[in-house]
């Protein structure tokens, strides 16, 4: 009977090509068990979370997989291929297939009668309450009919009768039996599964049946098999060898670690210069047993990165992870930690091993080196010089093809860099989340930057170390300036993952590591310093631009280089046309940094700014760079001197880590001029608004500001690193000096907003304990729009040059695809709500290119015609309030970025 349905077949109407469905669910099973059986960590761990007795792993899972499509066996989805239908049964489909009859909701209807008795009866669960075994075994019913990315209703409205025949029933019953027969060996008598490790269970089985449905679907593995007599033969003798050769060519399974790994073995570059006290720290400290969570706060230069990897390298050694991923705040910070591990990551596996390297962020298929790491054939590289051809230590990153074409997969690869949002999108609501967790449990979790978020992102982030504790997984969170009540939140969500009561961090030591763990609590320990970290910082105080200016322009004209870290972008704009301006002043040594440069620009700019002002950079006398905030965090720039807007002290404190970074800078003095308004003790509401008009909205508490200036000025400068925990809890400790009425009352809203973040995270998060279930209804979606931030709306433009016969794409490549691509900026939606085409031969052409472009629908393309003497301009409109329009004027030019400007409201 079960020959009679099909499970896959080609993609157009009369192609009579197809996979029969027992075929593809034994497939799909097969992957499944060869996965577990060739990840001795995975299968361990959801081994270790099963609900049923030892003998029936990985049976039981395997057999739930193996059911995965259950609901195909419907007549109602068999007539989605009427050609299939009549020549395999010899009818006609009678009810439409669709959206509320989809084959995952199908499979729903088939629990009660036909797949959980069975079950009950194999797993030896006859003596117990049939609802009370129904109700435990829903969750993991869940997890594999949810295959899509999203778990179906335990009791979605589908009728049985009308959905399935009765030959329909016989052939899933048939299915059924034999993947009993193949999975599950008889039991006597059992315990009842609690309802509570199910839901557990089911996050991971979750995930296990994607990526298993996904390899089980790739037709260059399992091609159509339509006269299939045997199926337990099939699955024996085609299916787990094809399983095992899918998983081979993916990139999925693991690479072995080295073992026993030296600092010098992993940094021979660093060879001649002693481990920092940190990093002896990472590579001497003993580990606990289990999974643990490790916080390393330390200033920026100390050493960081070196020492999780360093921790990484024993975690895996240990035995309890497989591989990393490194998440960081930008895309920007993401491409700067890729090329540093670009080097290095191969010396965490052993000698042979081919470990794929991922990069994981919106704009990873921008950065030239992660594209030349990809195969051409999409499997993996062969001859001299190939991508990814190993070559021992050195040999340069690789990422098999199949972990490079999703997203979604790149948390799957032994080694991942990317934004945190990436990690954060697998404890959201968003289509095949399950196989972010599966990846990332069997990785150590690592977070740069943990100090940088909002407290949306930072109750977002608890909720993943809760998830990534529970599930097994280690984590190491880094930070300069990490506040200690913060601090005391994420290892208490990791504590609950581990499901021990909480130990609370106390230490107020600088620099410190921190370990948590279930059998060893909270374990701090104070550490030294790097030998050439201690450091004052002079911080002088500028009230207006043109001291600032002065003051840069004095350092460019003595041979040194400086840098103006502004905190709105059309302030540095300004900035930087006024210093170009300045007698004296080499304005083609004036460079400007922003988030408003389309993207290959911006990657231009970034590596123009490595080449210059990085460890080996060049060429650095004279120069001033004007940025915004994409300067402060984790980019290896050193200057001499620093001009910033008055910010919260943990920015600050970030960004004087750009001052004398490099040991070039040994012996010179790093100072600071803080640009803001006049300190005062009774501030009024506008004390910070006044002063930076367009700079007010990136911080909307403006009692953090006052509270920084007030500490900067008690001090009279920095003293690195010894002030750098007594300055954060002056400024966000919960004994913090209270604000003044007048600041504090303006604050009040800002301050409202921030707790419904926090507020909109806990209603937007998952519940591990409720597992993979459909709490969340019609809130689950695709990733796109699931928020890993919140903030203002934005929007994402496409500029293009105008010549008055041709639409190009602004940015050159070697495909138009990859053109708009690096074309593309994302600004504020209050910034630009429409531009005006220059002709109506171009609005034509702009029509023509959308109507080929899929998910742009809210794109917007910026004809851009040139102009004399330099730049290019469009026209468009904005929301001006209430109901008024602005007339806007677009200007770009490749060394300055985006700028608009209102002209008249209408």
């Amino acid at each position: 009977m079960i020959a009679r349905y099909w499970g896959k077949a080609g993609r157009e109407a009369g192609d009579g090509t197809y996979h029969p469905l027992a075929c593809h669910g034994l497939d799909v099973a097969a992957c499944a068990q060869a996965l577990v059986e060739r990840d001795a960590w995975l299968g361990a761990r959801l081994g270790a979370l099963c609900p049923f007795p030892g003998a029936l792993w990985p049976g039981a899972a395997v057999f739930f997989v193996a059911l995965h499509d259950a609901g195909k066996f419907s007549h109602v989805f068999q007539g989605s291929r009427p050609d299939l239908l009549r020549r395999l049964q010899g009818r006609a489909p009678s009810v439409p297939y669709g959206r509320e009859r989809h084959h995952t909701l199908l499979a729903t209807a088939l629990l009660p009668r036909h797949v959980f008795p069975l079950l009950r009866s194999r797993l030896g669960l006859e003596a117990h309450d049939p609802e009370d075994v129904d109700l435990a075994l829903a969750p993991l019913a869940a997890a594999v009919f949810g295959h899509h990315g999203v778990p179906v209703p335990a009791r979605p409205a589908v009728n049985r009768e009308e959905c399935f025949s009765k030959d329909d029933l016989v052939a899933v019953l048939e299915y059924a039996e034999l993947c009993v027969g193949l999975f599950l060996p008889p039991s006597s008598p059992g315990p009842m599964p609690e309802l509570a490790a199910c839901a557990r269970f089911s996050w991971l089985l979750a995930g296990l049946c994607v990526l298993a449905d996904w390899l089980g679907s790739d037709e260059r593995f399992f091609p159509p098999a339509p006269h299939i007599a045997d199926y337990a033969d099939y699955y024996h003798r085609c299916a787990l060898p094809s399983a095992r050769q899918a998983l081979d060519a993916s990139g999925v399974l693991p690479a072995a670690a080295r073992g026993g790994l030296r600092f010098e073995d992993l940094f021979p570059e660093l060879i001649g210069h002693p481990p920092t006290p940190l990093q002896r720290h990472a590579r001497d400290a003993e580990l606990a047993d289990g999974p643990q969570l490790h916080i390393l706060e330390d200033l920026t230069g100390s050493g960081k990165t070196e020492a999780a990897l360093i921790l990484a390298a024993r975690l895996m050694d240990k035995g309890l992870a497989q591989g990393l991923y490194f998440a960081l705040p930008t895309m920007a910070t993401s491409n700067a930690m890729y090329a540093r591990l670009a080097g290095c990551y191969r010396r965490l596996f052993a000698a042979g091993e081919r470990p794929s390297l991922t990069l994981a962020h919106g704009g990873r298929r921008l950065v030239d080196a992660y594209l030349a790491s990809i195969p051409l054939d999409g499997i993996a590289a062969q001859g001299p010089g190939a991508a990814g051809t190993v070559d021992g230590d050195e040999a340069g990153p690789e990422c098999a093809g199949w972990l490079a074409d999703n997203a979604k997969k790149a948390l799957l690869a032994p080694a991942g860099v990317g934004t945190v949002d990436q990690a954060l999108l697998g404890v959201l609501p968003a289509r095949h989340q399950s196989l972010r967790l599966l990846g990332l449990a069997r990785n150590v979790l690592v977070v740069d930057e943990v100090h940088a978020y909002d407290d949306y992102v930072n109750a977002l982030l608890c909720n993943l170390l809760r998830f990534h504790a529970a599930l097994g997984g280690s984590a190491v969170l880094l930070s300069a300036t990490l506040p200690l009540n913060l601090k005391r939140r994420l290892a208490a969500a990791f504590q609950e993952g581990l499901g021990v009561e909480p130990a609370v961090p106390a230490s107020v030591a600088y620099p410190l590591a921190g370990a948590v763990s279930a059998g060893t609590g909270v374990a701090e320990r104070a550490v030294e310093p790097a030998p050439w970290a201690p450091r004052r910082v002079a911080v002088d105080w500028a009230h207006d631009s043109d001291e600032a200016c002065a003051a840069l322009a004095a350092v460019a004209r003595g041979g040194g280089c400086a840098c103006w870290v502004r905190n709105a972008v059309d302030d540095a704009v300004e900035a930087c046309g006024a210093l170009r301006a300045m007698e004296g002043v080499d304005p083609d040594r004036v460079l400007l940094f922003h988030a408003r440069f389309a993207a290959g620009d911006r990657l231009d700019v970034e590596q123009r700014l490595l080449d210059l002002f990085g460890k080996h950079g060049t060429d650095r006398a004279g120069r001033i760079v004007v940025a915004t905030q994409v300067a402060e965090a984790s980019l290896d720039v050193d200057f001499d001197f620093m001009v910033s807007d008055l910010a919260s002290v943990e920015a600050l404190i970030q960004r004087v880590g750009r001052l004398c970074r490099h040991r070039r800078g040994l012996g010179r003095t790093p100072r600071l001029l803080v640009h803001g308004p006049e300190y005062t003790d009774a501030p009024g509401a506008d004390w910070y608004a006044a002063f930076f008009s367009r700079g007010r909205w990136v911080y909307p508490v403006h009692g953090v500001l006052w509270r920084t200036a007030r500490v900067l000025l008690e001090r009279g400068g920095l003293d690195l690193p010894g002030d750098a925990r007594a300055l954060v809890e002056a400024v966000h400790g919960d004994d913090a000096v209270e604000v003044p009425e007048g600041l504090a009352r303006r604050d009040i809203r800002a301050e409202g907003e921030l707790r419904a973040m926090a507020q909109m995270a806990a209603f937007n998060t998952l519940e591990f304990e409720r597992g993979y279930a459909t709490a969340f209804g019609d809130r689950w979606d695709a990733e796109e729009r699931i928020p890993t931030r919140l903030g203002e709306p934005t929007r994402l433009l496409r500029l293009a040059r105008w010549d008055g016969t041709r639409l190009a794409p602004w940015c050159a490549a070697a495909t138009e695809q990859r053109a708009w691509s690096l074309s593309e900026l994302r600004v504020r939606r209050t910034l630009l709500d429409s531009v005006d085409a220059p002709s109506p031969e171009c609005a034509a052409q702009i029509a023509t290119l959308r109507a080929t472009w899929r998910g742009h629908d809210d794109t917007l393309v910026v004809p851009l015609v040139a102009r004399i003497p330099n730049g290019w301009i469009a026209s468009g409109v904005v929301q001006g309030g209430r109901s008024s329009l602005a007339s806007v004027q677009v200007e770009y030019e490749h060394k300055t970025g985006l700028f608009v400007s209102r002209s008249e409201y209408f």
